[in-house]
């Protein structure tokens, strides 16, 4: 997938630049926690549509055109890894960068950047309040191009060309921001144990067809009804980050 690759790109460009970054500050400071998430996941306007080439090729049976079925890839959370690097600023204050991957439902990649404020500050118990925003990215709507009965392969887009048997997947992209309650509990010196409790929000929302090699939007006149006609289907699926999800796992002290 086109935009998957690029984005794991991103992300490893990210991670060595973090890694990279974290050796110039007081490593006595950075702590790292390593744990399991529930990432919401909100879908609206998930309806099936078909692909076509009638432009070119009128509705006939020289026709390349193949079915969606993206009704059946609705989904309310994924569940996954998530992992972070912390950075102690004092007693009160700790930045984070941080990154969760869900792979049940939807397969959905998320990087935040954000702040910790100890609100309360014990001995071996801390709660903090966290607030993090980032960029989310998911993918799904799965499926093979199978070229429908009495039509033609391939699909012959001014986009592209894909062929039967070819994924086309359903790529979406947008801002989360994230508030959370976060209880810290220290076990030993090196290690705690923590539960993070939050409300996501995501701002804006850009969705894409690949289908094959071939990235198509759906506001694109190839995007139809799934009816066999030339009406455009009249659609714009969005997957968000919304809603209530947690995390909880270890922080680790390196030595």
């Amino acid at each position: 997938m086109i935009i998957m690759k690029h984005t794991l790109l991103l992300i490893a460009f990210i991670l060595f630049g973090t890694i990279t970054f974290a050796q110039s500050f007081n490593r006595e400071n950075i702590t790292y926690s390593i744990g399991i998430i529930r990432m919401p996941l909100e879908s609206e306007d998930f309806n099936d549509f078909h692909i076509s080439d009638w432009q070119d090729f009128g509705l006939g049976s020289i026709e390349g055109r193949v079915a969606v079925p993206l009704s059946e890839e609705r989904a309310t959370s994924s569940y996954g890894v998530t992992g972070a690097l912390l950075y102690n600023f004092n007693e009160k204050w700790t930045g984070l960068l941080e990154l969760g991957l869900g792979v049940t439902d939807f397969f959905v990649l998320d990087f935040m950047v954000g702040a910790e404020y100890a609100l309360i500050n014990a001995n071996l118990f801390q709660l903090r309040g966290v607030l993090k925003a980032g960029y989310a990215t998911g993918f799904g709507g799965s499926t093979t191009a199978d070229i429908l009965p009495g039509k033609t392969p391939p699909v012959i887009l001014p986009e592209g060309t894909f062929d039967a048997g070819d994924a086309i997947d359903v790529t979406f992209n947008n801002i989360p921001v994230q508030l959370g309650v976060k209880p810290v509990i220290q076990l030993t010196e090196r290690f705690a144990l923590y539960g993070n409790f939050f409300y996501s929000v995501s701002l804006g929302n850009e969705a894409t067809i690949e289908a094959g090699e071939v990235e198509v939007m759906f506001d694109s006149d190839a995007v139809v009804a799934p009816d066999g006609s030339s009406t455009q289907a009249g659609i714009a699926p969005e997957l968000k980050l919304n809603g209530f999800g947690f995390d909880a796992g270890v922080i680790i002290r390196p030595k």
